[in-house]
């Protein structure tokens, strides 16, 4: 007797109960610690439940919606424009998409916090003209049906699902809402509704719309949305206890737009400002943000990391390299005389270090090889000890396919057109 399942295929003309593999793929953001903070340890299968091979599986999720929350001036757009950047220029027909509709960037920004090309700029970044809801969906469900119809722009990751299938996907797309609360809804009877609790309500039955109604297609499609929300006030009643919103946020703090966008992103990211950073002492003006992952699907909520920003470039991946190291304690000696325990021969200042590095690859292999056990501690890996399975060098490999081999220049100061 055939099983049900293939007999519900024969009759199935239009695809509804076709079984497609649900295949995520994580890909790098520029901050290795955020990237494996993200990430989970893969088990890949045979016909006998035998595990033939494990991979990490790091980085953003393609084909997901991710949320970016917290207080203004922690850096929430930076963050996106940086990490959705990273994502697509290796990708001959990688595209990001960003929405400005609080019309607060400017280009010259943007490619000081990306490096891109002006060429790359024109071919790769796109800031289309949209103020409603409505019409982002149109967008992005439009964007993924080309992407879906045309065949080139498929390829193969080089990795391996959990039954043993290649793993196929249209090169990844990102698109960045800055942000949510700014789009309007079309839904508006009379122009003195804004700002109401009519008018809030209808605009959280269209998130919720757009949501619902994009997350398979952009699944399939290998699109990534990017939304930065904010963290409003919320009144609490007296002698009347409330529940916070989601679990790791206060009782008193609101994410506005309902619940759309909170229960159908993979991640739910706080940005908090943790302390500055001044060029006296450390050799460059900025701050230290804590990442919380208020949500995640692929690791553990409320964990976080830390990343370092500088004022000029934005979130450094060295310099936020260099802080986990710290945090890991993995630099030995002090300033001047600060060196790596598996390279005890090269000695830093790490007020200098950004400006070191980029020529002295002996000491980035010795900083990326002593953090990777606490690295690889921090993937869900099912009761799984990956230390024992990978070595130091599969992080350093990582490190170059994600860096090196996608041209990407660790100066401080922004690519120049030769």
């Amino acid at each position: 007797m055939a099983k049900l399942h293939d007999a519900l295929l024969e009759h199935d003309k239009k695809g509804i109960f076709t079984a497609e593999a649900r295949n995520l793929m994580g890909y790098s953001s520029g901050f290795m610690p955020l990237d494996y903070q993200n990430g989970y340890l893969l088990s890949v299968t045979d016909k006998n439940n035998n595990v033939t091979e494990r991979w990490a599986n790091t980085g953003i999720f393609g084909g997901q919606f991710m949320t970016v929350i917290g207080k203004s001036g922690v850096a929430k757009t930076s963050f996106c424009v940086q990490a959705g950047s990273h994502i697509i220029r290796p990708f001959e027909y990688g595209e990001y998409y960003h929405i400005d509709a609080e019309g607060s960037s400017n280009l010259s920004r943007i490619r000081a916090l990306n490096h891109f090309t002006t060429e790359e700029m024109k071919e790769k970044y796109y800031m289309p003209a949209i103020d409603y809801v409505e019409d982002a969906f149109k967008h992005i469900y439009h964007l993924a049906k080309v992407k879906l119809e045309t065949k080139e722009l498929f390829y193969n990751t080089g990795k391996l699902n959990e039954y043993g299938e290649e793993i196929c996907l249209p090169q990844p797309t990102v698109y960045l809402i800055d942000s949510l609360p700014s789009l309007q809804t079309k839904e508006v009877e009379d122009s003195d509704e804004l700002g109401t609790q009519t008018y809030n309500m209808r605009l959280a039955i269209a998130y919720n719309t757009f949501y619902k109604r994009l997350r398979p297609i952009i699944q399939k499609a290998n699109i990534t949305v990017m939304a930065i929300n904010h963290i409003k006030d919320k009144p609490e009643m007296a002698f009347q206890k409330t529940q916070a919103q989601i679990q790791y946020m206060k009782t008193n703090e609101n994410i506005p737009g309902g619940t759309g966008p909170i229960y159908y992103s993979q991640n739910l990211l706080r940005f908090i400002y943790k302390g500055k950073y001044v060029f006296e002492k450390d050799g460059f003006d900025g701050f230290l943000v804590e990442v919380q992952f208020i949500k995640s699907k692929t690791n553990r909520g409320g964990s976080s990391v830390q990343l370092v920003y500088d004022y000029n470039t934005g979130f450094d991946p060295w310099l936020t390299m260099l802080h986990y190291a710290n945090m890991a304690c993995v630099i030995k000696g002090r300033n001047p005389y600060s060196y790596f325990e598996s390279a005890p021969d090269i000695k830093f200042n790490s007020k200098q270090f950004r400006d070191i590095i980029g020529g002295k690859p002996e000491l980035r292999d010795a900083l990326l090889r002593d953090c990777a056990p606490s690295l690889y501690k921090l993937l869900s890996t099912n009761q799984l000890d990956p230390e024992k399975e990978f070595s130091p060098q599969e992080i350093i490999n990582r490190f170059n396919e994600a860096y090196q081999e996608n041209d990407v220049d660790f100066d401080t100061e922004v690519h120049r057109d030769e």
